[in-house]
């Protein structure tokens, strides 16, 4: 196939898109996106021709797992530990404090979910540097009748976890 320097170029069985500089004795001298230079038989490329997609198509199943999951969410209660949820004014308290009231609004919200003998809730603690996320992991693995799993609610962060409770066995706080 004849290409001028300067087309976008793909090699068949690669992913990826390189600029096309030259051929010479049917291979193609290509540059990638980091401004390497590869030489390849031209038979394995091919003019890079982007699909326009318009729309995405969700499946009926696709569909059907989606409301599952939006139902099941919205019937499983939730605590938000940010500091800023929990308190209107907190320049005042020291980073210890804040924690330590983080921690007591975490075990108040267990109680409750006990009480009420509900069998799992989410924690949001935040995606930060985990502090907050491994004293509740603590707590929990420290204690019969809680198990801990991280929940991805945001965009590829896990900043949040799902605790199951077994009602027979769990005490509280």
């Amino acid at each position: 196939m004849n290409f001028k320097n300067g087309d976008k170029v793909s090699i068949l069985n690669e992913s990826g898109v390189f600029l096309f500089i030259r051929e010479q004795n049917n291979r193609g001298l290509i540059v990638d996106e980091h401004g390497f230079e590869r030489e390849i038989d031209s038979r394995f490329l091919v003019k890079f021709n982007p699909i326009p997609v318009s729309q995405t198509y969700i499946k009926q199943e696709d569909e059907i797992l989606i409301k599952k999951n939006e139902k099941l969410y919205k019937s499983i209660p939730e605590i938000d530990l940010h500091i800023e949820v929990l308190l209107e004014k907190s320049s005042h308290l020291s980073s210890h404090d804040k924690f330590l009231f983080q921690i007591e609004s975490f075990k108040k919200f267990t109680n409750q979910m006990l009480q009420k003998r509900q069998v799992k809730f989410l924690v949001i603690h935040g995606a930060g540097e985990g502090k907050l996320k491994s004293e509740i992991r603590f707590l929990l693995n420290s204690k019969k009748g809680f198990r801990i799993h991280d929940e991805n609610i945001s965009e590829g962060k896990v900043g949040a976890s799902l605790i199951e409770i077994f009602i027979t066995e769990a005490k509280g706080f």
